[in-house]
């Protein structure tokens, strides 16, 4: 940005105006547009690397997962149970996490889980 220098003044001062460009930040995150009321746009799953998946129809599962140890077992918890009923699970997401205090202490953990399978070709 550079200023835009006016002419001087009646005592010899230059006045001088300055432009300032202004980005208002958009949400990145999920969190970031539920905080702001922004809609969720869906997403397609992709790999850790970053790359697409390939063109497949999901089923969705939607389950509740939980453990004394800690977030990671809920997930896996839920999982491991999903993993029963169906064959080809390939991604999750997790949209909730919850615990339960008891004494002052986390004494439990919960995790609620999207989790995608790919369907029977």
């Amino acid at each position: 940005m550079t200023p835009l220098h006016g002419g001087g003044n009646a005592s010899g001062v230059s006045s001088a105006r300055r432009t300032v460009q202004c980005r208002i930040p958009q949400p990145d995150t999920r969190s970031d547009r539920l905080a702001t009321g922004m809609p969720m746009m869906p997403t397609a799953p992709s790999r850790a690397d970053g790359s697409a998946m390939s063109e497949h129809t999901y089923k969705l599962l939607t389950l509740v997962g939980s453990s004394h140890a800690s977030i990671e077992g809920a997930v896996q918890n839920a999982i491991a149970r999903a993993a029963i009923e169906e064959k080809h699970l390939r991604w999750f997401e997790v949209v909730e996490t919850r615990g339960q205090i008891e004494d002052g202490k986390i004494a439990h953990w919960q995790v609620q889980v999207k989790i995608g399978a790919t369907q029977d070709e």
